[in-house]
């Protein structure tokens, strides 16, 4: 953690759009995977010995899982390389490191939350979560 970048609130919130239209396609993206899943495993209980349609319909939809799970990986991997961490892919929950009183904490952010408000230490996480309090 020594060598991490940190991130001023400023430039974290400069980072919301882009990070909202990312994070939305990682979503929608990790959705598809979970239902494409849903779909080959229906295939496998419902293949028959002479289910070769079946059997083409599933290889099909393996490569399109395969295809999925690479671009969502992609996906992730450009949220991280922004310096960003991803804590929960679902709720839209993410965090940068940034400097608190000489320390480094967390400033986090919740998908639907209309600018970053909170921060927490590095080992309280979402339920340690305080209000950012900007000086005046």
């Amino acid at each position: 953690m020594n060598d991490e970048r940190t991130f001023r609130l400023s430039e974290a919130q400069e980072m919301l759009p882009l990070l909202d239209a990312l994070l939305t396609a990682a979503q929608a993206l990790r959705l598809e995977a979970t239902n494409v899943r849903a779909l080959i495993q229906a295939i496998h209980r419902s293949a028959s010995s002479d289910g070769s349609s079946l059997q083409t319909d599933s290889r099909q939809l393996e490569t399109k899982l395969r295809g999925v799970i690479k671009t969502l990986r992609e996906r992730m991997e450009a949220i991280n390389g922004m310096g960003i961490e991803i804590k929960d892919l679902d709720r839209g929950l993410v965090d940068w490191v940034s400097v608190h009183d000489g320390r480094k904490v967390y400033i986090c952010w919740e998908r639907g939350e209309p600018k970053i408000a909170f921060w927490h230490e590095l080992e309280t996480g979402f339920e340690g979560r305080q209000p950012i309090r900007v000086p005046r």
